[in-house]
């Protein structure tokens, strides 16, 4: 994560470290055509706000709550890859290493759903999941 530790810094730690490619916005819509889940990781407030809403066909699935609820998501998408995103995209980061920590091929979005409101007008603001 820009501004965390270092990669030498979590080697000394004996941690693993891997890259992941994140997603731009420009790229989400064409993520989920392909199939893959796209989980909103904002709290469920931020979720059904009436002023931003979310991404059309998204579900909430809050940081918070994502270790308890990765084996719900594997039985509920078996074999599917998962993209997260948040506010700011901090939270979408920890997210999809939480869910890569729990086997699951995960990927969050750069920038967060203000990008994605720019990127993609058309699909977000929806309250409709």
């Amino acid at each position: 994560l820009e501004g965390g530790f270092r990669e030498e810094e979590v080697r000394v730690l004996g941690l693993a470290v891997e890259c992941n490619t994140r997603l731009q916005p420009t790229q989400v819509l064409q993520a989920q055509q392909n199939g893959e889940i796209i989980l909103d990781v904002r709290t469920r407030n931020e979720f059904v706000c009436q002023k931003n809403g979310h991404l059309a066909g998204a579900y909430s699935a809050p940081v918070f709550e994502l270790q308890s609820a990765a084996a719900e998501l594997r039985e509920r998408f078996p074999g599917k890859s998962f993209v997260a995103y948040c506010r700011g995209g901090f939270r979408s980061a920890v997210a999809s290493s939480i869910l890569q920590a729990a086997g699951l091929k995960a990927t969050d979005v750069v920038g967060g759903y203000g990008e994605l409101q720019q990127a993609l007008p058309e699909q977000t603001g929806k309250l409709d999941t």
